[in-house]
């Protein structure tokens, strides 16, 4: 089976510590979010590993990136391009395409497709293609996040 590629332009992250404050401008729909990132070293590898109590040994003996580590890499697509104070991960669907390996650099390109408010919280709704440096498809990623919890807003207004 041959793996699913399509072209991606890499987006630039805004400066981290200029990002804008998470919010409906910020976020609007049709929003391309930057390109975040990220070199999968044997260290973090063995790191995320641990952290997670993962026991089947194929991650590391097969140098293969946790499905967990991917779905890490949706959560930094939406933090790394904006300001965010207390949220919430809703859910993910997560289309696993292809395997990732250690060693390789993998990219998260983000897109707006939805923002809502439902019983006072603020959501948004991100597609997320996960892309190793071969330019592979690893994931496809619908990620929903409360940006701005209900009660965060009721303690500023």
């Amino acid at each position: 089976q041959q793996p699913i590629t399509k072209e991606f332009s890499d987006i630039h992250l805004p400066d981290f510590a200029s990002r804008p404050e998470a919010s409906p401008i910020s976020l609007s729909i049709g929003t391309t979010l930057g390109t975040f990132k990220q070199l999968m070293t044997q260290h973090d590898q063995e790191q995320y590993l641990k952290d997670v109590r993962e026991t089947n040994d194929i991650f590391k003996k097969s140098e293969i990136v946790h499905p967990g580590w991917i779905l890490r890499m949706a959560n930094r697509a939406l933090s790394m391009n904006v300001k965010l104070g207390p949220w919430i991960h809703v859910g993910s669907n997560i289309q696993n395409v292809c395997t990732a390996y250690t060693g390789h650099t993998l990219a998260a390109h983000g897109f707006v497709t939805n923002l809502y408010e439902n019983k006072g919280h603020h959501f948004v709704v991100i597609d997320v293609t996960i892309i190793d440096e071969k330019k592979t498809c690893i994931a496809l990623i619908e990620h929903t996040a409360i940006y701005r919890p209900r009660q965060v807003t009721e303690t500023t207004e």
